[in-house]
């Protein structure tokens, strides 16, 4: 059985990570490549970690060319397999035979603020999703979104959680890393997109600060025009800290620093920063939405993400309680076991082999 793992993106996304990872974890199991779609080179490539062999190339097309339209030119190109894994729902239109689909989240799908243009172009990367011999999920919540707005059967889609890398996510000695050791640190890893909340945690910093504690944020990703507006609006342009580009090391570092990791999304398909942070040693505070639940248990303090004054609540907490910061970390630690890359390979593997096996049932 030949596996082609099908990528689109690099490892300091989450979605990326999940296919870097996922390929490290199977590699010594089964006959797979990772095919990796690069849009800053245009190319298409098979990656192993170590080595990079170009498979086809692409030229840069000025004034139309967008990462869709580079996908599209380059997805005949791709090689033959037996089963085809696309790693996550924006290239769900590269479907063929055999096709295995991780669906991290259809968030991007059913948003509001997607106008008419941006919804059909979101329907139209997402059609394979209907055509693949199996769909797999990061959580029940995400398999109860695939099957309310699909309309497919239910035993075509299968929950798989994700892991944390203990190689990589791992507690660090920080003597010299942090500047100001009296100055607590708030992280948060991710896009400004709408439903991570960003919003709710800057107007938190805020209200922290006005009751005296002289904390910052450290937001990792870039920022939006609508948090620096917030930003400003609250004057805390000297409280916020952007990081852009980190790689693994600096993550942990981090994570190792930071007092409490705030995690405060509407909706996640997953939330593997919230376990990354966990198996740095992080305390977590972060929503109670169903698929974080899942992941964090009883070892992070959750909120509701549309209570502003809960969200200040509990960080000032875990700022401020040494017993409880000790608890989180310590129940934090002990959650991260419950996760390993290793049974998600062994559980995706499964898979592949039950979708040979049907796809021989009906050519014979």
């Amino acid at each position: 059985m030949r596996v082609a793992l099908v990528n689109n993106l690099h490892k300091e996304t989450g979605m990326g990570r999940y296919a870097f990872e996922l390929y490290d974890a199977l590699k010594d199991k089964c006959d797979i490549e990772h095919v990796f779609f690069n849009y800053s080179e245009r190319t298409m490539q098979r990656v192993d970690g170590v080595t990079e062999e170009i498979i086809a190339k692409s030229v840069h097309v000025p004034l139309i060319d967008n990462k869709p339209f580079f996908w599209y030119r380059l997805r005949n190109k791709i090689p033959e397999f037996d089963v085809y894994h696309i790693t996550n729902q924006n290239i769900a239109f590269l479907a063929r035979k055999n096709t295995v689909i991780t669906c991290h989240d259809i968030f991007g799908y059913y948003r509001n603020r997607l106008n008419m243009f941006e919804f059909h172009g979101r329907k139209s990367l997402y059609s394979g999703v209907n055509r693949a011999a199996k769909i797999i999920v990061d959580s029940k919540q995400g398999k109860e979104d695939v099957l309310y707005h699909y309309k497919i059967s239910g035993d075509k889609v299968v929950v798989t959680p994700l892991a944390v890398s203990r190689r990589v996510f791992r507690k660090i000695s920080i003597d010299g890393l942090k500047k100001d050791s009296s100055q607590p640190i708030i992280l948060h890893v991710g896009p400004e997109a709408v439903h991570k909340n960003v919003a709710s945690l800057i107007r938190a910093l805020y209200e922290l600060r006005k009751a005296g504690l002289n904390v910052k944020l450290i937001r990792v990703g870039n920022k939006s025009k609508e948090i620096a507006r917030i930003i400003n609006r609250y004057r805390l342009e000297s409280n916020v800290e952007y990081r852009n580009n980190v790689n693994d090391e600096e993550l942990v570092e981090l994570y190792n620093m930071a007092d409490v990791f705030v995690f405060p999304s509407f909706y996640e398909g997953f939330g593997l920063p919230v376990l990354e942070a966990m198996a740095c040693g992080c305390p977590v505070v972060t929503s109670n939405t169903p698929s974080l639940l899942n992941v964090a248990g009883e070892a992070a303090i959750t909120v509701d993400p549309k209570d502003g004054d809960g969200l200040t609540r509990a960080i000032m907490a875990v700022l401020t309680d040494r017993e409880l910061r000790k608890r989180l970390i310590d129940s934090g630690m002990a959650r991260v076991e419950l996760f390993s890359w290793d049974k998600t390979a062994k559980e995706t593997l499964k898979i592949y082999e039950e979708v040979i096996q049907a796809g021989k049932r009906l050519d014979g």
